[in-house]
């Protein structure tokens, strides 16, 4: 069982997450969602141990030194071309599958994920994704 209680943590004076806390129980799982800059993999990364510097408690299987019991996969271990956009990345892929599709059908699957607007317009590259 994972038991996050208050958990604070921020960059500088600007606070990602403020007292949060949640419990997940044996054989439970979760969703950690939001917009891209708003805390998730920064969550994730306090949780493994990986960021240091929050106010609060974390406990995995009634133990406060849970690193033992964490893992962390990189970010650029994700299959994405880093200096490819998110449509380009997809696009890639499809094509390898010899799956063809139109660039405005995989924008749509993306906004379903929140990816819109200057995401999407700009043609920003994944690496600058969180």
């Amino acid at each position: 069982m994972l038991e996050v209680k208050n958990l604070t943590f921020g960059f500088g004076k600007k606070p990602l997450f403020t007292n949060l806390s949640f419990t997940v129980g044996t054989g439970e799982l979760i969703r950690i969602d939001g917009h891209n800059g708003s805390g998730k993999s920064t969550l994730i990364a306090v949780i493994c141990g990986l960021l240091g510097g929050q106010q609060g408690n974390i406990h995995f299987k009634g133990d406060d030194d849970f690193r033992q019991w964490t893992s962390w996969i990189a970010p650029d271990a994700n299959g994405l071309f880093p200096t490819l956009s998110a449509v380009a990345n997809l696009d890639f892929w499809l094509n390898l599958r010899e799956q063809c599709t139109p660039s405005s059908s995989i924008k749509d699957s993306l906004s379903s994920w929140g990816i819109t607007g200057d995401w999407l317009q700009s043609g920003l590259p994944t690496a600058k994704f969180s």
